[in-house]
């Protein structure tokens, strides 16, 4: 009894899983027929087949074509459950027929599907990428050559980008070059600096789009230019010439330079007292104009892009004229300034009893009057010239002993006086004065302490008649100076540290 019920169990057991449906359905059974055969053309070569699948007991799909009044053949066999296929190898400008078939393994089809009918574009352009160049963080270029139009006439060409691969034409960022064959350059812009970009030629005819290859190129990082100033020249009491020149735009186009000044040390493009010289690379000259005279000024070129502006090295020059004379280069008028080098004020001091006990640099102007300062410059004690924050503005320094002979031998021992005086002198008796060393020689007369006061000891050596000027020397009597007097006269002698006189400096 036992038995018997162990074989009716196995018994149902069988019968039930006979009766179960396979997912595929039974091979037996012809698969119904795939439906909406769309047919693309992708090119004059390619075209694209997709269809619905109505089956699930088909083991794959045949593919059938015919051109024109031909039969249909056997062009490919896919697996079950694919519904597209790439169609390869076409000829252009023709015809053809398409219809999908379901089968499965044991030999059993289903009927057709709807049949397709399409044709195949003219032949498309031949064209190549050229190389990328010149890429900087925002712009590149590139371009390409058009080897074939496909039988019509390419009517647009150029580049088209992207920062993913494969762009086309339906992008904005695409470059129109012309038309017809033959080679074409493309400057591509509006690039983001240290992004990886994808670029491809593009053709099109009367009927396709062709594209070249593809070439990937990754824009730099945008840095600032690299600029050096040029020397400051030409300087005058109102004006000078310098300029500048970039090496390295940094990545971007330059599209601001000159140069800026102050005076304060590092100017920048901040104030209104700058140029502006154009735009690129290279170099670049400048007129620097509205300058005060007899004031230090700092200058520095600079050069701007997208990452911001760079300035090249600071340079410091003096506003003053200047003359030469054989070799020499002398200011062509007397020093007038209030501060040291480095920037200290050197203390205005007009009381004849305080100036007398000084030991520290002082200034005045003669007999207290601010005219005679503009006229003639100011006039400083001996301890103001030996002070090691410097008198002379940077550039120049006081004659020596030395420079002021090579001078007066220069222009003739004998007549030296009157070619450096200018027509201001009062002379006795009457002396002709010529200045034709255009050195223009000033009688700005002297500080002394003595009978008169300011002006001399009651000589006509005062002002209008005599100039005194420091140099850079001392000895056991004094400092010494060199001294130009009524008449054809000069002299260089020594007087004591707290007697004011002029300052005329020499270049370096």
């Amino acid at each position: 009894m036992k038995n018997v019920f162990l074989f009716s169990i196995l018994l149902l057991f069988a019968i039930t899983n006979s009766c179960k449906k396979s997912s595929k359905g039974p091979a037996y059974v012809t698969p119904p027929a795939p439906s909406n055969l769309i047919v693309t053309i992708l090119s004059a070569t390619q075209s694209k087949l997709t269809w619905t699948d109505n089956s699930n007991n088909e083991d794959g799909f045949k593919i059938e074509r015919k051109t024109n009044s031909s039969s249909f053949t056997s062009i490919a066999n896919v697996g079950a459950n694919i519904t597209t296929y790439i169609d390869q190898g076409l000829v252009s400008n023709t015809t053809y027929s398409y219809r999908v078939v379901a089968f499965n393994s044991v030999g059993n089809s289903s009927s057709y599907s709807n049949e397709t009918i399409t044709t195949t574009t003219t032949n498309s352009p031949v064209i190549t990428t050229s190389a990328v160049d010149s890429i900087t963080g925002i712009s590149a270029k590139c371009g390409g050559n058009v080897t074939g139009d496909g039988g019509s006439p390419i009517t647009t060409r150029g580049v088209v980008w992207n920062t993913m691969a494969g762009p086309t034409f339906e992008l904005n960022t695409k470059t129109n070059d012309g038309t017809g064959m033959g080679t074409f350059t493309s400057r591509v812009t509006g690039l983001a600096p240290n992004t990886i970009y994808y670029i491809r030629a593009y053709a099109i005819n009367s009927t396709d789009t062709a594209y070249g290859n593809e070439i990937s190129f990754t824009t730099p990082v945008i840095l600032l230019p690299s600029v050096s100033t040029e020397a400051v020249t030409n300087i005058t009491l109102t004006t000078a010439n310098s300029g500048g020149n970039i090496t390295n735009d940094g990545g971007a186009p330059v599209t601001a330079r000159g140069v800026c000044w102050s005076i304060n040390p590092n100017p920048s493009i901040s104030l209104s007292t700058k140029t502006n010289d154009g735009s690129g690379t290279g170099a670049f000259t400048s007129s620097v104009t509205g300058l005060t005279p007899n004031t230090t000024y700092y200058l520095r070129s600079y050069a701007t892009n997208s990452a911001g502006t760079a300035y090249g090295n600071e340079l410091a020059f003096f506003a003053t004229g200047s003359v030469i004379i054989g070799t020499q280069v002398w200011m062509s008028k007397n020093l007038d300034v209030s501060k040291y080098r480095n920037g200290d004020l050197i203390p205005n001091v007009p009381d004849l009893t305080q100036w007398a006990g000084l030991t520290t640099g002082a200034w005045n102007n003669y007999n207290n009057d601010p005219l005679n300062g503009n006229i003639y410059g100011k006039l400083y004690n001996g301890y103001a010239v030996l002070d090691p924050r410097e008198l002379a503005p940077l550039g120049w320094h006081i004659p020596s002993m030395a420079e002021w002979n090579t001078l007066v031998s220069f222009l003739g021992t004998a007549e030296a006086a009157d070619r450096l005086r200018d027509s201001s002198w009062i002379s006795s008796p009457p002396t002709p004065i010529t200045n034709s060393s255009r050195f223009s020689a000033l009688p700005g007369g002297k500080d002394s302490i003595g009978v008169g006061g300011f002006g001399g000891y009651g000589w006509p050596e005062g002002l209008g008649s005599s100039g005194y000027w420091w140099t850079n020397q001392i000895n056991q009597f004094g400092m010494v100076i060199f001294k130009i007097y009524s008449g054809t006269s000069y002299l260089i002698s020594h007087n004591p540290y707290y007697q004011g006189y002029s300052v005329r400096c020499i270049k370096d």
